[in-house]
């Protein structure tokens, strides 16, 4: 994890993840704080430099930095009033722009201060979010046996084992017995890579670990790859049909 005085940036193994989140540089009233066009100007300028010394793709990159530029010296966020809803108008800029849902803008400063605690790697999950996501199962929103004795797992979010293991080892078990198993992805919003390859380790022979994918971290200039498990808490199901939705 990569610091400076007003932004964060999150580098993920699970996807490759440019999260710029605006905290200090303004104070935490409460509401909705005003911003300057000297304020913009500096904010403009820092992630216009994160996205080109850290985007994966650095034709991207500087691509979209040149277009943020292009949008503020034309005036474009002239109206912008809050820093609320300038992150907010920067933000879509930034995906339509790279067609990249994961290049992020976000006004939270409460979350860089607890992001900043300890320099922990996971230190951007919140205990409101673990909370949330903890009363919500984890992502694990059904799992049941279909007539015909085939399993089906609807999965909204692929969270971190570190927290969400003991839900998908059970629910794994619950399809164990199963002749054939459904999981449905259509309303997964992504998340760790750590749970895919944690999942897929049922789903494939553990004579062989099984290499998924590499990743690719331009400021690292570095891969990390993710394989299956040799060993997984359960049966291994590599033998029956598994059908994924999407």
């Amino acid at each position: 994890m990569q610091q400076s005085a007003n932004t964060i940036i999150k580098m993920s193994r699970a996807c490759v993840v440019l999260t710029i989140i605006l905290g200090v540089l303004l104070p935490c009233t409460g509401i909705a704080e005003a911003i300057s066009e000297k304020q913009q100007d500096s904010l403009i300028g820092e992630i216009c430099s994160l996205l080109k010394s850290n985007y994966v793709s650095a034709q991207t990159g500087e691509r979209v930095s040149e277009l943020l530029m292009s949008n503020f010296k034309e005036g474009k966020y002239s109206g912008i009033e809050s820093i609320s809803e300038f992150a907010s108008r920067v933000d879509a800029d930034l995906k339509e722009w790279s067609g990249d849902k994961h290049l992020s803008l976000i006004h939270d400063p409460d979350w860089v201060r607890q992001m900043r605690d300890e320099g922990k790697e996971d230190a951007y999950l919140t205990e409101q979010m673990l909370a949330e996501e903890r009363a919500k199962n984890f992502g694990f929103r059904r799992v049941e046996i279909l007539d015909g004795n085939v399993g089906y797992l609807d999965l909204r979010i692929f969270f971190h084992p570190k927290y969400a293991g003991a839900t998908a080892v059970a629910a794994m078990n619950l399809l164990a017995g199963c002749e054939a198993v459904i999981v449905d992805l259509r309303n997964n919003g992504g998340g760790w890579g750590d749970m895919v390859s944690f999942l897929c380790s049922y789903f494939l022979d553990n004579e062989e670990i099984t290499h998924l994918n590499s990743v690719y971290s331009r400021p690292e200039d570095r891969y990390y790859q993710s394989w299956t498990s040799p060993y997984v808490p359960g049966k291994i199901m590599a033998n029956i049909p598994l059908y994924i939705l999407t």
